[in-house]
C-alpha cells in the first residue's frame, strides 16, 4: 500500500536476507520497480550478492538507463557487451503465434531501440531463436512463431569486447546482436549504433594520443 519512494527507502534499511526474501514474495514487476528506484550504490550492493544468472535476469528487466550503469559498476567493462548492451528489445514466447508476435511488436515499438529483430524465448528467458519483422509480415498469422525463425541466430556473451562484436556484425551483416549469459539466458542486445559510438570514441582517443606524441 506504500508509494514507491517509501518502499525503496524501507528496502534499503533491510539486511540482504530480508531484502531477498521480500523480493521473492513480490511479483516480478513490483520487484523490478523497487530496484529501479534504489540509489545506484544500494542496487549494486544487493545485486552483487545474487548468483550471476539471477543478476542477468534482473538487469534484463530493469530500465535500460539503470542497466548500463549497473552493468559497469558490477564489473562489466565499458568495452564489453555487458557494459554496452540495452535491455530494450522485443522477445516473444516460443508458444506465441505470428499474430501474437505482431501485436507485441506494435505495443513495444515506442519503447525499444529496434523492431526489426524479434527474439524467441522460453519461460526462463533462454534464447531459442530469432526472426525479423519482414518474415512476420509475410507469414501466416496463425502459425507458431518458431516457423518464422531464422536458421541461425548469432549470439554474443556479456564479456565479449567491442572488436569481436563489430567483426560479427560485419561478417553476418547484422545490425543487432542478442547478448546471452553462460546459461543462454537473453540479457540484452547490442545495436550497431552502440558499437559505432564506441568505435568512434576509441578512434578519437587514439587520434589524440598520436597528436600528443
Amino acid at each position: 500500500t506504500l508509494d514507491m519512494p517509501t518502499k525503496s527507502q524501507l528496502f534499503t534499511a533491510l539486511d540482504f536476507k530480508e531484502q531477498k526474501s521480500l523480493l521473492e514474495d513480490l511479483d516480478e514487476k513490483e520487484s523490478v520497480e523497487i530496484l529501479n528506484h534504489l540509489p545506484m550504490d544500494e542496487a549494486v550492493d544487493f545485486l552483487g550478492e545474487l548468483p550471476g544468472g539471477v543478476v542477468h535476469k534482473m538487469l534484463g528487466l530493469m530500465e535500460s538507463k539503470n542497466t548500463k550503469m549497473l552493468s559497469t559498476l558490477l564489473g562489466y567493462s565499458g568495452e564489453s557487451a555487458g557494459g554496452l548492451m540495452t535491455t530494450e528489445y522485443i522477445a516473444v514466447s516460443q508458444e506465441a503465434t505470428i499474430e501474437d508476435a505482431l501485436r507485441i511488436v506494435k505495443e513495444k515499438t515506442p519503447k525499444v531501440e529496434t523492431i526489426q529483430n524479434i527474439y524467441i524465448v522460453d519461460k526462463e528467458n533462454h534464447l531459442l531463436g530469432s526472426t525479423v519483422l519482414r518474415r512476420l509480415i509475410i507469414a501466416d498469422p496463425r502459425d507458431i512463431i518458431m516457423k518464422a525463425a531464422l536458421k541461425k541466430t548469432v549470439t554474443i556473451r556479456v564479456e565479449d569486447e567491442v572488436k569481436k562484436i563489430a567483426l560479427l556484425m560485419d561478417k553476418y551483416k547484422i545490425y543487432a546482436l542478442p547478448v546471452v549469459d553462460t546459461s543462454n539466458i537473453l540479457v540484452g542486445i547490442i545495436t550497431i549504433d552502440d558499437i559505432f559510438s564506441r568505435l568512434v570514441s576509441i578512434a578519437w582517443r587514439r587520434a589524440r594520443k598520436k597528436k600528443q606524441l
